[in-house]
């Protein structure tokens, strides 16, 4: 799951980078309001994500990270739906550091 959401975080990046005017909750493609509430509870989703960063499988992929999964699917510890977005939120959050030190070309590994 780690690799996964590095990779979401970086695409968040990338795609600031291209549009670097977008707001937001546009990069994450979700509705603004979304973007409040994954910022609301930002502490509580990583704590609910650090039970599953050990995990493997398509499993803990769908409830991160595929906004079409099913409700069922996306439940976390404790029986929390994760919402809609919440691991490309928590991957650019994670990665924001890195980013602002390293630059997005050397996180991707691509160092010139």
């Amino acid at each position: 799951l780690t690799e996964w959401l590095y990779t979401a975080g970086l695409g968040v990046h990338c795609r600031a980078l291209v549009a670097p005017d977008a707001a937001p909750h546009a990069l994450l493609s979700v509705s603004r309001g979304s973007h409040q509430r994954l910022r609301a509870t930002e502490n509580e989703l990583t704590r609910l994500l650090e039970d599953d960063l050990a995990s493997t499988g398509v499993g803990v992929v769908m409830r991160w990270l595929d906004d079409h999964a099913p409700p069922a699917l996306r439940q976390g510890s404790g029986g929390v739906t994760i919402p809609h977005g919440a691991g490309r939120y928590l991957a650019w959050r994670g990665l924001q550091d890195r980013i602002e030190r390293v630059g997005v070309a050397a996180a991707c590994g691509m160092v010139a």
